[in-house]
């Protein structure tokens, strides 16, 4: 199955008022939309293999949604770099070297 996220490769941008959207309801609008396909299907678990935005998506998805990934390959996904010490910061935009890190793949290392 593959999920071409709302706005991205052929899909139509949607519509909606962007100052309603901060970055965290827009996060978790994408991540809806994965959810949506998955249990649509009845997809219990699966296998990722995610590109740029939605290597970011898909982390966060992994974050939230723990118990449906069988696995994640994240193909240069946006908002990870190779800098070590990125992981151990406390901001939220880190969330995603952090999962990589505690699952044992820091980003240097990927």
């Amino acid at each position: 199955v593959c999920i071409d996220l709302p706005g991205m490769g052929i899909s139509n941008r949607v519509s909606f008022d962007y100052r309603l959207f901060d970055i965290h309801n827009s996060e978790k609008y994408f991540i809806s939309k994965i959810k949506y396909v998955m249990d649509l299907l009845d997809i219990k678990k699966a296998n990722f293999v995610s590109h740029s935005f939605g290597g970011y998506i898909t982390g966060l998805f992994a974050i939230n949604y723990s118990h449906m990934i069988e696995s994640i390959i994240l193909i240069s996904p946006v908002g990870v770099t190779s800098c070590y010490m990125e992981i151990i910061s406390s901001k939220s935009e880190d969330r995603i070297q952090k999962l990589m890190y505690f699952l044992g793949y820091p980003p240097s290392k990927a």
